[in-house]
């Protein structure tokens, strides 16, 4: 069900949805329910989280912020369903990777809709630093024999038999229009201040787990419950400079040989 081997683990803090959603998993592994089914749920969950934190009324709004772990949650099911019943799919990783992209676009646009200028610096802030754990997980994954379904270049046409070849080249294609020229501006950056890019140690993706969408996603939580929009805006431009802090630190918190499983 993880996407590491056990003793590989490290404290994810991005993936506190992850004891939850293992009975789900359990429950669901010998049904006709796939993980994309899972994908398309959250996703609407996530759509109605959104419009309630948008209709205005502040109940409405705390129960969209309470969605948001719901929704976490949710996703922690689907890849895990999809690694339980053996059916890893690259359609899959990127229809999961689109949905959040649309949520986070949509999410941030009300909340920041009064400045719509800090309201780009923040989501553009999100994704980067998502980018960031999402990179570092990948080399992580590779490193120690974990979940193979995201690769450290998606530019690969890479697919699992089962992968339906004409939908995956499409989604492929929106993932690279959306997320790709982050992926690269990472990878650039990643090599500037680590020139080798080993794998990172655990110890490096607890610290970068933070930036994970499930730990942004409860983040906003408290925000948006009292109400607090713009101090959330301005909090995802901040945590550039723990982004950054931890760009340095990659080398230093490198997987050692002897530490690979």
């Amino acid at each position: 069900m993880n996407k590491v081997p056990r003793r590989a683990a490290f404290l994810d803090l991005s993936d506190y949805a992850r004891p939850l959603a293992r009975p789900v998993v359990r429950w669901l592994t010998p049904t006709r329910v796939r993980a994309w089914h899972v994908t398309l749920a959250y996703t609407l969950v996530g759509g109605m989280a959104v419009l309630l934190i948008a209709s205005g009324d502040l109940l409405h709004r705390r129960l969209g912020a309470l969605l948001l772990p719901v929704k976490s949650w949710m996703d922690a099911v689907d890849g895990s369903l999809a690694r339980a019943q053996r059916r890893p799919s690259r359609v899959g990783r990127f229809l999961d990777s689109l949905a959040d992209f649309v949520l986070n676009l949509l999410l941030i646009a009300v909340l920041g809709r009064e400045t719509p200028g800090l309201a780009f610096l923040a989501f553009l802030s999100m994704t980067l630093q998502g980018t960031l754990f999402h990179r570092g997980y990948v080399l992580y994954r590779h490193a120690v024999g974990g979940d193979r379904t995201a690769l450290p270049d998606e530019r690969r046409e890479d697919r699992y038999p089962w992968d339906p070849p004409g939908v995956l080249r499409v989604l492929q294609g929106m993932y690279r229009i959306c997320y790709g020229w982050q992926d690269r501006l990472m990878a650039m950056l990643d090599r500037a201040f680590c020139p080798d890019t080993p794998p990172p140690s655990p110890r490096w993706m607890t610290l970068v787990s933070v930036h994970g969408l499930g730990f942004q996603l409860l983040w906003m939580v408290p925000f948006i419950w009292v109400g607090a929009d713009q101090a959330l805006l301005w909090s995802f431009v901040l945590w550039n400079l723990w982004a950054l802090g931890l760009l340095i630190l990659r080398c230093p918190l490198r997987l050692k040989r002897e530490e690979i499983p």
